[in-house]
């Protein structure tokens, strides 16, 4: 993967996409402004955006990597304060020991999902700013990993399912 502004490939851009790619700048000048650079590994993208598949509703989903779980909290601070000046972007911070532990830091200030991507998944992310990661230097989940996770996260958050034999009685 190359660093680098991956939509100057793009042939034409719409008004959304040029919003989003004006909204990443701000966003990446600002964590860049407010979070030191020995602490922060990488910035990617990722989400509709890359794909080009925006939505008049989508937000452009930025993933900064720290190498320090204390800044994570000043990140989603730096969001939740001053979104307003890069929306429609987000920071969406992870730590390398989050990725490496896949689960997320127990301090963090906010609510949200417990578990932190694989490191396979950033496969489909893109390189902005600093340095790629190395995936051989973090555990990655298998497909059957994933689903058996995915499982798990749908008879317990949507199901409301108590065991296994209430998950076939309901297909």
């Amino acid at each position: 993967m190359v660093q680098g502004y991956f939509w100057k490939t793009w042939k034409r851009t719409s008004k959304l996409e040029r919003r989003a790619i004006k909204g990443v700048l701000a966003a990446k000048r600002i964590l860049l402004q407010n979070i030191p650079r020995k602490k922060l590994v990488a910035l990617y993208v990722k989400g509709s955006f890359v794909r080009r598949e925006m939505l008049p509703r989508s937000d452009v989903d930025m993933v900064p990597i720290v190498n320090d779980n204390r800044y994570l909290n000043r990140i989603i601070a730096i969001d939740k304060e001053k979104r307003h000046l890069y929306a429609p972007a987000e920071l969406l911070p992870l730590s390398l020991w989050e990725i490496k532990h896949w689960k997320r830091y127990s301090h963090r200030n906010e609510k949200g999902p417990k578990g932190a991507p694989s490191i396979d998944q950033f496969s489909t992310y893109k390189l902005i700013w600093g340095k790629e990661l190395d995936a051989t230097q973090y555990p990655a989940r298998t497909k059957r990993g994933r689903l058996k996770v995915f499982f798990l996260h749908l008879t317990t958050r949507f199901c409301h399912c108590t065991n296994k034999s209430n998950l076939a009685s309901t297909s």
